[in-house]
């Protein structure tokens, strides 16, 4: 390096340290017994505040744009449930099902409802025959002729007729053989209707039920719209379906107001859920 250049360095390396000791000069001084800088300083040190709480408490976690009850931050990943009663997958547990409260009884039997008076016979000669005739309700057996009353049996005999037919097998070579046939026509007072009964018994098309109590106890045979009275609960059919062994019961309460209403399967058979 030429004596040129060195002179030119030494000049540059005095004049930064003229104007750093000239800048340290300006700067404002401190007192050494509080620690705090003097005039001209714009901040001022003091004491730290401090805080009274021992722990600081989480905030709940506010709920997320996909519901109310989303609640899990983004590294918090939830536990997916599903609900087989409503068939759809929650982050919440699912609430086991109610069990459902005891309705008081059980359907028995379903059976065919025979009308409540049968043919039970005949006796006599043609044109003056005296019929027979079976109350299934009070158990009697009424007998009389066409035109005949029976006031507690809240019947009358219309007509009736016996007669012999021959009938020819379908097949060949089959012997013809005499069959009886019977056609009594009677007049029910309950119901207001004209009523045809033959040799075979008479079946309604609706059937009766039979209802049993969780206390063992037995309904009679029981129409729709018969109710019965089990002593604690008051109990109504309200409809029988033959073909799938159900019945809708009504459990009324004894003002005659309806407390609550199943579909009973006969006992013994399988449910849906078992099929």
């Amino acid at each position: 390096m030429s004596s040129r250049s060195e002179k030119i360095v030494w000049v540059a390396a005095a004049l930064i340290a003229v104007v750093g000791l000239w800048r340290w000069w300006q700067l404002p001084g401190y007192d050494e017994s509080t620690g705090t800088k003097l005039d001209g300083a714009v901040f001022v040190a003091g004491d730290i505040p401090r805080s009274n709480e021992l722990s600081a408490a989480w905030l709940e976690p506010e709920a997320q744009s996909a519901g109310r009850e989303w609640i899990f931050e983004t590294f918090t990943p939830p536990i997916v449930y599903f609900d087989a009663v409503t068939q759809r997958f929650t982050v919440l547990p699912p609430l086991a099902p109610a069990e459902e409260p005891n309705f008081g009884v059980e359907l028995s039997s379903i059976e065919d409802q025979p009308y409540r008076l049968q043919y039970a016979g005949h006796h006599g000669v043609e044109g003056a025959y005296i019929v027979e005739i079976r109350d299934l309700e009070s158990g009697r057996y009424y007998r009389g002729s066409p035109g005949t009353t029976f006031d507690k049996g809240a019947f009358a005999i219309l007509d009736f007729r016996a007669e012999r037919v021959v009938v020819q097998p379908k097949k060949v070579n089959r012997t013809p053989y005499i069959e009886r046939t019977v056609r009594l026509l009677v007049e029910d007072f309950d119901s207001d209707e004209t009523v045809e009964l033959g040799r075979d018994a008479l079946i309604l098309s609706e059937p009766v039920v039979t209802l049993e109590g969780d206390d063992g106890s037995r309904s009679n045979a029981l129409r729709i719209g018969d109710a019965w009275n089990t002593g604690t609960n008051l109990f109504r059919v309200a409809s029988v379906d033959r073909e799938s062994g159900k019945a809708r019961i009504y459990r009324m309460s004894f003002d005659g107001s309806i407390e609550a209403e199943k579909d009973l399967s006969l006992v013994g058979e399988p449910t849906e859920s078992e099929m």
